[in-house]
Protein backbone atom coordinates (compact mmCIF):
# COMPACT_ATOMS: atom_id res chain seq x y z
CA UNK A 1 0.00 0.00 0.00
CA UNK A 2 2.89 2.29 1.08
CA UNK A 3 4.25 2.12 -2.58
CA UNK A 4 0.64 3.07 -4.36
CA UNK A 5 0.49 6.16 -2.04
CA UNK A 6 3.89 7.07 -2.37
CA UNK A 7 3.19 7.65 -6.50
CA UNK A 8 7.00 7.02 -6.71
CA UNK A 9 9.38 4.90 -8.46
CA UNK A 10 11.04 2.07 -6.78
CA UNK A 11 14.52 3.64 -6.71
CA UNK A 12 12.99 6.56 -4.73
CA UNK A 13 10.61 4.88 -2.60
CA UNK A 14 13.86 2.14 -1.22
CA UNK A 15 15.52 5.61 -0.23
CA UNK A 16 13.03 6.50 2.07
CA UNK A 17 13.49 7.57 5.20
CA UNK A 18 11.73 8.68 7.84
CA UNK A 19 13.24 12.19 8.30
CA UNK A 20 11.96 12.90 4.70
CA UNK A 21 8.86 12.86 7.02
CA UNK A 22 7.40 15.91 8.23
CA UNK A 23 3.53 16.75 9.33
CA UNK A 24 2.00 14.87 6.38
CA UNK A 25 4.66 15.84 3.60
CA UNK A 26 7.32 13.82 2.15
CA UNK A 27 10.77 15.12 0.91
CA UNK A 28 11.50 13.41 -1.94
CA UNK A 29 14.58 13.90 -4.60
CA UNK A 30 13.96 11.52 -7.32
CA UNK A 31 16.64 9.68 -9.03
CA UNK A 32 15.78 9.78 -12.43
CA UNK A 33 14.98 13.62 -13.06
CA UNK A 34 17.19 14.73 -9.84
CA UNK A 35 13.42 16.84 -8.54
CA UNK A 36 12.96 17.77 -5.06
CA UNK A 37 8.92 17.39 -4.54
CA UNK A 38 7.45 17.86 -1.39
CA UNK A 39 4.71 15.33 -1.22
CA UNK A 40 1.29 16.06 0.40
CA UNK A 41 0.64 12.39 1.91
CA UNK A 42 -2.50 11.26 1.21
CA UNK A 43 -4.58 9.64 3.70
CA UNK A 44 -3.95 5.91 3.65
CA UNK A 45 0.17 6.45 3.53
CA UNK A 46 -0.12 9.00 6.62
CA UNK A 47 -2.18 6.41 8.57
CA UNK A 48 0.33 3.68 7.54
CA UNK A 49 3.43 5.85 8.35
CA UNK A 50 1.86 6.75 11.73
CA UNK A 51 1.31 3.19 12.66
CA UNK A 52 4.67 2.02 11.34
CA UNK A 53 7.38 0.85 13.68
CA UNK A 54 10.59 2.35 13.35
CA UNK A 55 12.90 -0.07 13.22
CA UNK A 56 15.35 1.80 10.86
CA UNK A 57 16.03 5.13 9.78
CA UNK A 58 14.41 3.73 5.91
CA UNK A 59 10.74 3.71 5.96
CA UNK A 60 10.16 0.41 3.77
CA UNK A 61 12.02 -2.45 5.61
CA UNK A 62 12.70 -5.74 4.84
CA UNK A 63 11.52 -9.09 7.35
CA UNK A 64 14.92 -8.22 9.19
CA UNK A 65 14.42 -4.54 9.14
CA UNK A 66 17.02 -3.58 6.89
CA UNK A 67 16.55 -1.10 4.19
CA UNK A 68 15.81 -2.50 0.63
CA UNK A 69 19.25 -3.00 -0.99
CA UNK A 70 18.22 -2.05 -4.58
CA UNK A 71 14.29 -1.28 -6.39
CA UNK A 72 15.26 -4.47 -8.21
CA UNK A 73 15.07 -6.41 -4.18
CA UNK A 74 12.19 -4.95 -3.06
CA UNK A 75 9.99 -5.57 -6.48
CA UNK A 76 11.00 -9.33 -6.04
CA UNK A 77 9.77 -9.07 -2.19
CA UNK A 78 6.70 -7.86 -3.81
CA UNK A 79 6.19 -10.38 -6.34
CA UNK A 80 6.81 -13.27 -3.45
CA UNK A 81 3.60 -11.83 -1.09
CA UNK A 82 1.90 -11.98 -4.15
CA UNK A 83 2.56 -15.61 -4.58
CA UNK A 84 1.83 -16.47 -1.23
CA UNK A 85 -1.13 -14.34 -1.18
CA UNK A 86 -1.77 -15.88 -4.36
CA UNK A 87 -3.03 -12.82 -6.74
CA UNK A 88 -1.29 -14.07 -9.80
CA UNK A 89 -1.11 -11.59 -13.07
CA UNK A 90 1.24 -9.56 -14.54
CA UNK A 91 1.60 -6.93 -11.63
CA UNK A 92 4.58 -4.86 -11.32
CA UNK A 93 5.70 -1.98 -8.49
CA UNK A 94 5.98 0.34 -11.25
CA UNK A 95 2.31 -0.49 -11.74
CA UNK A 96 1.61 0.71 -8.34
CA UNK A 97 2.72 4.00 -9.54
CA UNK A 98 0.69 4.06 -12.54
CA UNK A 99 -1.98 3.46 -10.80
CA UNK A 100 -1.23 6.35 -8.57
CA UNK A 101 -1.12 8.30 -11.65
CA UNK A 102 -4.73 6.86 -12.81
CA UNK A 103 -6.39 7.67 -9.69
CA UNK A 104 -4.93 11.09 -9.31
CA UNK A 105 -6.57 11.73 -13.05
CA UNK A 106 -10.12 9.43 -11.76
CA UNK A 107 -10.14 12.35 -9.17
CA UNK A 108 -9.67 15.14 -11.89
CA UNK A 109 -6.56 15.99 -10.66
CA UNK A 110 -5.61 18.81 -13.45
CA UNK A 111 -2.29 17.84 -15.63
CA UNK A 112 0.62 20.11 -13.26
CA UNK A 113 -0.71 18.57 -10.02
CA UNK A 114 -0.07 15.28 -11.77
CA UNK A 115 3.31 16.36 -12.47
CA UNK A 116 4.06 17.68 -8.74
CA UNK A 117 3.17 14.54 -7.13
CA UNK A 118 4.79 11.96 -9.62
CA UNK A 119 7.64 14.16 -10.77
CA UNK A 120 6.89 14.17 -14.25
CA UNK A 121 9.32 16.86 -15.81
CA UNK A 122 6.91 16.82 -19.11
CA UNK A 123 3.17 16.72 -19.19
CA UNK A 124 3.26 13.54 -21.85
CA UNK A 125 2.01 10.59 -19.08
CA UNK A 126 -0.08 12.88 -17.29
CA UNK A 127 -1.93 13.64 -20.64
CA UNK A 128 -1.75 10.03 -21.01
CA UNK A 129 -3.68 9.46 -17.48
CA UNK A 130 -6.06 12.32 -17.99
CA UNK A 131 -6.97 10.78 -21.53
CA UNK A 132 -7.54 7.55 -20.23
CA UNK A 133 -9.60 8.99 -17.01
CA UNK A 134 -11.72 10.68 -19.47
CA UNK A 135 -12.40 7.70 -21.43
CA UNK A 136 -13.47 5.63 -18.47
CA UNK A 137 -15.82 8.79 -17.04
CA UNK A 138 -17.05 9.36 -20.50
CA UNK A 139 -17.69 5.48 -21.31
CA UNK A 140 -19.41 5.21 -18.00
CA UNK A 141 -21.63 8.18 -18.67
CA UNK A 142 -22.54 7.21 -22.37
CA UNK A 143 -23.17 3.34 -20.86
CA UNK A 144 -25.60 4.77 -18.35
CA UNK A 145 -27.41 6.84 -20.66
CA UNK A 146 -27.60 3.64 -23.30
CA UNK A 147 -29.17 1.72 -20.36
CA UNK A 148 -31.23 4.32 -19.64
CA UNK A 149 -32.16 4.13 -23.76
CA UNK A 150 -32.70 0.51 -23.30
CA UNK A 151 -35.16 0.65 -20.67
CA UNK A 152 -37.15 3.44 -22.00
CA UNK A 153 -37.25 1.19 -25.52
CA UNK A 154 -38.78 -1.81 -23.55
CA UNK A 155 -41.26 0.47 -21.90
CA UNK A 156 -42.45 1.48 -25.22
CA UNK A 157 -42.54 -1.80 -26.91
CA UNK A 158 -44.78 -3.16 -23.73
CA UNK A 159 -46.79 0.18 -24.13
CA UNK A 160 -47.41 -0.20 -27.80
CA UNK A 161 -47.97 -4.25 -27.54
CA UNK A 162 -50.84 -3.11 -24.73
CA UNK A 163 -52.31 -0.52 -27.12
CA UNK A 164 -52.13 -3.07 -30.04
CA UNK A 165 -54.06 -5.38 -27.98
CA UNK A 166 -56.96 -3.07 -26.69
CA UNK A 167 -57.12 -2.12 -30.33
CA UNK A 168 -58.36 -5.83 -30.95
Amino acid sequence: MGLHYTGQRGVDVVKMRWDDFEDGLMHVVQEKTGEHLWLQCPDPLREMLDRMPRVSEYVFTNLWGRPYASAASLSNCLKRHLILIQISGKYTMHGLRKNAGMELALADATVPQIMAVLGHTSPKMALFYVKQASKRRHAKAATGKWNTYIKDEKLRRVAERRAAIKRV
